[in-house]
């Protein structure tokens, strides 16, 4: 039995998938929380990847993300544009795809495509800032007290007209919280009113209409008060019903991705501790 592996480095989490080049089957995922160097991360997955599966049986490996010179240049480990692996991690199951939302931890971008990866396709990605990402969700839940995990629960919980906070900046968000607090505003009304500015973000990366079906990934897509957000607004960019997909293993498409451009490769690569 042999595998492909692929590992998405990114400045919050490290992601891993392993997948059997025989059927497609996913054979295992696992993530590690970037916390004193990406490095670290990646090694702690491959030595609990070493437990599960003799590594010798791994023949190719793909890299992806935004910290990919963590890896030991001399493993020669095939190297993936972000969107290039999370492209080809959506069209492998979803070749209907025609946009992708990627919500990450410290970035996001919106992908459009014509024709799957056959005709060029088109990247708008949000600027250096934490608005519009994982981590701007967390910077304003903690200024509000509030676990991630229970952030979806209140956020989808709150009905009515939420007030809006600032999309573009994070520090200008974090103004408005405290304005809103001031208020009295309900907990609930202010994550939702978040989930709104996110959505607002990630729709202003790009004019027009959004082409359907939009498919959405990455850690944040779990949110479902974000995704009934994303609904919210594209659909009234779209002038229709807008329904956001998210599709299964969301936060582990890239890593998938850069497994199977991997394989199609043909470059075999060794797998080792390090």
């Amino acid at each position: 039995m042999a595998y492909s592996l692929g590992i998405d480095i990114g400045s919050v989490n490290a992601k891993l998938a392993l997948v059997d080049t025989a059927d497609d089957r996913v054979a295992l995922l696992d993530s590690e929380k970037v916390t004193s160097s990406a490095r670290a991360a990646v090694a702690a997955l491959i030595a609990r990847l070493a437990d599960q599966c003799p590594l010798e049986r791994v023949r190719t490996v793909g890299l992806s993300g935004s910290t990919v010179a963590a890896v030991p240049p001399e493993l020669g480990w095939s190297e993936y544009s972000s969107s290039l692996a999370i492209a080809s991690g959506i069209l492998h199951y979803r070749p209907d795809t025609r946009t992708i939302v990627q919500i990450g931890g410290q970035s996001s971008f919106v992908m459009e495509l014509e024709d799957g990866l056959k005709k060029p396709w088109r990247v708008s990605s949000n600027p250096l800032c934490a608005a519009g990402t994982g981590m701007f969700l967390e910077q304003q839940a903690y200024r509000l007290g509030i676990t991630m995990e229970d952030f979806a629960r209140q956020a989808m919980e709150f009905e009515g007209s939420a007030p809006r906070i600032a999309a573009r900046c994070s520090v200008f968000a974090k103004t408005d919280l405290i304005h809103l607090q001031q208020k009295g505003v309900p907990v609930g009304a202010m994550l939702y009113a978040l989930c709104g500015s996110i959505a607002r973000m990630v729709a202003a990366l790009q004019k027009g209409a959004f082409q359907e079906p939009v498919y959405c990934v990455g850690g944040v897509a779990g949110n479902e008060a974000i995704v009934k957000a994303l609904n919210e607004v594209l659909s009234l960019r779209n002038g229709h019903q807008v329904n956001v997909i998210v599709p299964q293993n969301h936060a582990y498409v890239e890593a998938l991705g850069a497994a199977f451009l991997s394989r199609e490769s043909g470059r075999i690569s060794r797998v080792a501790l390090f």
